[in-house]
Order: structure tokens, then sequence, then C-alpha cells
């Protein structure tokens, strides 16, 4: 996330034929997007700038004002999925093209499923309601071999309005973190953060 509320993802998904005249970027797209955008409208026009697609992921982008959306390529050809109500999930497979491996998927229709009990409630949403709504799609962490890991390495919530980021780190809440992004920003240098 930036310091005007833009928020930036990616989630890996099945491969895709990549669009004609388009490409990865060099160096690290989410800081180069960041740093050139501070709205949804903005970044999809940085993406077109930079002639960008991908063809194993898709990309999930959201602003201050509220505005969310997903970008994905299939078949070389580029979709954009706009936030419809308060919410917006995306896990591993492609949401235009389900077909295509990865669904279904028990994290999707579980934060999908829990989220519309969340709003049903009526309770005030909360750090923890929040945490308790994604429990469901967590993956334990595991070994990969040659020293990777995979699963839900941690897990990070972004409060754009109040511009704060809450992180777990391997789903451990006593290692909870709670950052004030005004207050890093206004550091205006990097810091590492130890997750072990």
């Amino acid at each position: 996330m930036n310091s005007a509320g833009l928020f930036f993802d990616v989630a890996v998904t099945p491969e895709q034929k990549m669009p004609e005249g388009y490409g990865w970027a060099k160096g690290n797209i989410g800081d180069d997007l960041l740093a050139n955008a501070s709205t949804v409208a903005e970044a999809l026009a940085w993406i077109e700038e930079q002639k960008l697609a991908v063809h194993q992921s898709h990309f999930l982008i959201g602003d201050a004002t509220g505005n969310a959306v997903i970008v994905e390529w299939i078949d070389g050809k580029k979709h954009i999925i706009p936030m419809e109500g308060n919410t917006l999930v995306a896990t591993n497979f492609l949401i235009n093209a389900p077909e295509d491996g990865g669904f279904p998927c028990h994290r999707y229709q579980s934060i999908n499923s829990r989220v519309d009990e969340l709003e049903r409630s009526g309770e005030d949403i909360t750090l923890k309601s929040v945490g308790q709504t994604m429990a469901g799609a967590v993956q334990p962490a595991a070994d990969w071999g040659e020293g990777r890991m995979g699963g839900t390495l941690y897990t990070t919530f972004f409060d754009i309005t109040a511009m704060q980021m809450v992180m777990v780190p391997k789903l451990d809440g006593s290692k909870m973190m709670r950052i004030d992004l005004k207050k890093e920003f206004a550091l205006n240098k990097k810091r590492k953060i130890d997750m072990d």
C-alpha cells in the first residue's frame, strides 16, 4: 500500500497465454505501480501504459475511495472485475475462467460465506471478526523442499481509511504486529520486518 491508500497484490493462477505486445515488467512491479499511481483508475492506466500483463496470476487493486478491481489475463485478453457491494475476493483461480483450474476453491467459498454471515449478523466489524472470517482460507505452512516454504506464511489486513496494517506471521496471533502506515511513510526509509 502507498501513502495515498492505493493497495496492490498478486495471486498466482493457472497459466494463460501472454497478450501479444505485452509482458512482465522489469524490477518490482508492486513498488513501481505504487510509486506511479494513487487510485485504481491511475493504476489501470499505468498498467496499460507499461504494456504490462502476466500469464500466471491476477492483480488485486484497491484505493482509499473504496474502489477495487481484480485484473486478469485470459487467452491473451485483459479482464477487469470490479467490486460489487462491499467485498471483492480472489484466491488462486481465474474469476473469468474457473474451468482452467483451482476451482471449486474451498478458500474462496469459505471467505464469501463467512463475509455474508458477518454482514448479516449486524455486528461491528473489528479486526477480530475479520480475522475469524478469513480463518477458513488459511493453509498450514508446509516445507516445499530446497529451502522453500508454502502455505499461509503471513496474513495481512489493511485498513486503508485509517492507514493501518496488521500482520500475523505464520498464523501465530502472539506475534501480531500493528503498523501505523502514516508514521512509516513519514520515516521515508525502508524497514525489514522479521517474521520469525
